[in-house]
């Protein structure tokens, strides 16, 4: 049983940067959760989840993370068959809390709650942006160059060792990068440290992570512009600065 739950719980986990148009994402995400919540054998979850009317959450929680997190919203299942009807009832009941947990996005101090992610393509583009465009080619990339901060710093070798040409750097950051938006398990955008404008911050499970500032003025809704690379994130630790986030 204890395989079967672990297996249920993987499952359950939504991850990813969710992809425009966002009703086709939140769409599959509604039908794999139902799936998940009306199979006959979903184990614990699902027995849980009969008893109070509450899916369990589909997103890592914070304290795996060493994160915090403010207001984890409620996400109850349909419970029938998928019908416009049911999923129209469902959104009423879940409002923008629930699609917003949907979308993987999460709530915690500084958070703009009505802002939405880049597109994963102006994601990439601005990380894969040369870091000094009027040197003589081939440039490293920003990515790369962050990359080459952080690669000494963890014992678990996560950003690998920086070898090679300039183009085989840009590659082996570029493939971290998708990692990064294939795996996230944390998706925030949020203003912090004084900042002015407010960043996209994504970690996978184990911690890492990186990090966009983008300019959402006018509609948050639309695709925000101005969308720069910051650099890659160190999971987080107890005097993370002072250690220089080795660990």
């Amino acid at each position: 049983m204890g395989n079967d739950t672990s297996k249920s719980n993987s499952q359950q986990i939504l991850k990813g940067l969710p992809s425009r148009p966002y009703f086709r994402e939140i769409s599959s995400r509604i039908l794999h959760l139902s799936r998940l919540f009306n199979l006959d054998n979903a184990g614990i979850d699902n027995k849980r989840s009969t008893r109070t009317g509450i899916l369990p959450r589909p997103l890592v929680d914070a304290g795996v993370l060493d994160l915090k997190e403010s207001r984890p919203a409620i996400i109850i299942p349909i419970k029938h068959a998928i019908s416009i009807i049911n999923c129209e009832d469902w959104l009423e009941a879940v409002g923008e809390e629930g699609i917003r947990e949907l979308l993987g996005l999460r709530n915690t101090i500084g958070t703009e709650e009505f802002y939405l992610p880049p597109s994963r393509n102006s994601l990439l583009e601005s990380a894969f942006k040369a870091c000094k465009p009027n040197a003589k080619p081939p440039h490293l990339s920003l990515a790369a160059k962050a990359r080459s901060k952080h690669a000494h710093r963890g014992k678990d070798n996560f950003f690998g060792t920086v070898t090679g040409s300039i183009v085989k750097k840009n590659k082996d950051a570029e493939e971290i990068v998708h990692e990064m938006l294939n795996d996230a398990v944390w998706i925030n955008i949020h203003i912090f440290g004084g900042a002015a404008s407010p960043v996209i911050e994504l970690r996978n499970l184990q911690g890492y992570g990186a990090r966009w500032s983008c300019n959402w003025s006018g509609s948050p809704y639309n695709h925000p512009n101005e969308v720069k690379f910051r650099g890659f994130l160190e999971p987080q630790m107890l005097d993370g600065h002072e250690h220089k986030w080795k660990h």
